[in-house]
């Protein structure tokens, strides 16, 4: 309620800032109410009166220098690609990019606002029973990885369907980099659970110091990536270089909970499973959406593939689960969540 009121309020104020004033300062007012509405629902739905407290100053303190510098070169390094492609191409083009980044970013905000919120307090529980924790970890990367490769797998495949229905024929070069990029940042799911568990063991040091190799990684591979593939080139660019990160915070990973890569590569194989079922339907969908005479047969066609893609990757998934001796995870949830539907209400009772 908090996050749709917010969001809600700065369409609207945008919508109605702009019809008076036609100009760019639409794209400030926006974010500005978002913030301020989202800021006064939270006390109105969870009314709190902060008290200042010191007993916890050593902690918060240590974390505070290692976060804020950390913040700092995340914020450099996620914007370090429009910011030097600003210099070397032209703004019509970077326009296009950065409308496609937006989208594709998506996936990933989607992912860690539903999810990341509870993992640092449930981390946080289990640190005294090491493989409860290890197991813990395992089905949360599971489960942001089941969520988050759909989402990134439907935005590639039907991009230029997304771009024809969301924007229009003329942002049809917004297409090819929006298809890499939705590519490009399957691997930062690796990156979502580590953070949380970082965290709820005191270890923000690893955070800042993941922050530094991606950090530069990110600026290396914007940069050769444009000099040897321009525009499109920094796209694969970035892909490789998320790839890289991933590899780095398996590693830190292991440090914290003694599971190595291997382990933690396996957790996520069903999802990675479902993806290579599902990515032959969405690619195939998108093609004959594309050549729909209308846009409401587009439309239609994009969103039945897109359920028949989610579906075959849905099945896949439960079918690897059936073959690994159905073991605990997200699967044995929905098959809960579905039997006690299914259920009758006097039998419920």
């Amino acid at each position: 309620m908090i996050d749709i009121s917010g969001k809600i309020a700065g369409m609207l104020s945008a919508v109605i800032f702009v019809s008076f004033f036609p100009n760019h300062w639409a794209l400030i007012v926006s974010p500005a109410v978002w913030s301020i509405t989202s800021v006064a629902a939270s006390y109105i739905i969870a009314p709190y009166r902060p008290k200042l407290d010191f007993s916890e100053w050593r902690y918060f303190s240590s974390y505070l220098a290692w976060m804020f510098p950390a913040q700092i070169l995340a914020a450099i390094a996620s914007q370090a690609d429009k910011l030097i492609l600003g210099a070397l191409i032209p703004m019509g083009q970077l326009g296009q990019y950065n409308v496609a980044s937006q989208i594709s970013n998506i996936a990933e905000v989607t992912v860690r606002r539903s999810i990341s919120s509870s993992l640092m307090p449930s981390f946080n529980s289990l640190l005294e029973q090491a493989d409860r924790l290890r197991r813990g970890y395992f089905l949360a990367d599971s489960a942001i990885f089941m969520i988050g490769l759909p989402i990134y797998m439907l935005l590639s495949a039907f991009s230029n369907v997304i771009v024809l229905l969301v924007l229009s024929p003329s942002w049809a070069n917004t297409a090819p980099f929006l298809q890499g990029l939705a590519l490009a940042m399957m691997p930062t799911l690796f990156r979502i659970p580590f953070r949380s568990l970082a965290f709820a063991m005191k270890r923000a040091d690893l955070v800042f110091w993941l922050g530094v190799v991606n950090f530069a990684i990110r600026i290396l591979a914007i940069l050769i990536g444009y000099r040897f593939g321009g525009a499109l080139g920094v796209v694969y660019g970035i892909g490789l270089g998320n790839i890289f990160i991933a590899g780095v915070s398996t590693l830190f990973v292991q440090w914290l909970i003694k599971a190595d890569p291997k382990e933690q590569v396996m957790a996520v194989m069903r999802p990675l499973a479902g993806l290579t079922t599902m990515a032959p339907v969405a690619y195939y969908g998108a093609n004959v959406a594309a050549t729909a005479e209308s846009l409401l047969a587009t439309a239609l066609l994009a969103g039945s593939f897109s359920i028949l893609a989610i579906l075959t990757y849905g099945t896949t998934i439960l079918l690897f689960w059936r073959l690994a001796a159905r073991p605990a995870g997200i699967e044995m949830r929905f098959i809960e969540m579905i039997a006690r539907a299914r259920k009758p209400e006097g039998a419920a009772r």
